[in-house]
């Protein structure tokens, strides 16, 4: 083997390291900065879990009644063919 092929496979070897290094660092520093204007603002962390919770709940429920609808129209039209 090469210098250059030695060279490029470390290189390749490395490369998850580092992109896993920016991954972290970049959510490390992004959540940091959400931390300090939730604090900056004075808003308390479970009051957005909660609205969180009833924004999953409410999405999940418009997801269901979508699919029953249209599996009822599907049965429906199958049905008065």
């Amino acid at each position: 083997m090469n210098l250059a092929a030695a060279i490029g496979l470390e290189l390749q070897d490395d490369l998850g390291n580092w992109i896993q290094h920016q991954y972290d660092r970049g959510v490390l520093v992004q959540g940091n900065s959400a931390q300090e204007v939730l604090e900056t603002q004075g808003i308390d962390i479970q009051v957005l879990h909660q609205q969180w919770n009833l924004q999953r709940t409410a999405q999940l429920s418009i997801r269901a009644r979508k699919f029953w609808d249209t599996t009822t129209l599907l049965v429906y039209t199958q049905v008065n063919v």
